[in-house]
């Protein structure tokens, strides 16, 4: 792991514990993905196989979902819904406030890296493969094999 990256995972970590989540401390590893904070909730998945939504402020759970595998993406928010992939190849569509399983679909390949969206189109890199996904209903619009795995997030 990068210097800059484990230092960020500590000061992530610290926060946390300073927000009284400490009691989730062994769920978390250098490995667990950055929180994403949106409209008063920090979302962050864990290593557990569970997805929480947390307030910022009081350090409350709001809501947890238990999801098919690692959670080593940074999940992102669009609109009502926070995307999750997990390591498995698996891509969750949630309800932010709610936690409700919205839809999913399995992706083959693992999934090491946050999707992205841009111009309403969802694209999440699986394995070797960069998926272009319709955001509605979740299906494939594209392939694209790059011939080796892809570790990062499209930009």
């Amino acid at each position: 792991m990068k210097l800059f990256q484990r230092i960020t995972y500590k000061i992530v970590l610290s926060a946390l514990a300073l927000l009284g989540l400490a009691s989730c401390g062994s769920e978390f590893s250098p490995d667990t993905p950055f929180p994403v904070e949106y409209d008063q909730t920090l979302y962050i998945g864990s290593n557990n196989r569970i997805i929480y939504a947390i307030d910022p402020v009081t350090a409350k759970q709001k809501w947890q979902i238990a999801v098919d595998d690692e959670v080593i993406a940074t999940p992102i928010i669009l609109d009502d819904y926070l995307w999750a992939a997990t390591k498995k190849g698996t891509l969750y569509k949630i309800d932010k406030i709610s936690g409700e399983e919205i839809d999913k679909k399995s992706l083959g390949g693992e999934i090491h890296a946050a999707p992205l969206v841009h111009e309403g189109k969802l694209y999440i890199a699986t394995g070797s493969n960069l998926i272009n996904v319709h955001l509605e209903t979740l299906e494939t619009v594209w392939n694209f094999n790059a011939g080796a795995n892809i570790t990062v997030a499209p930009v």
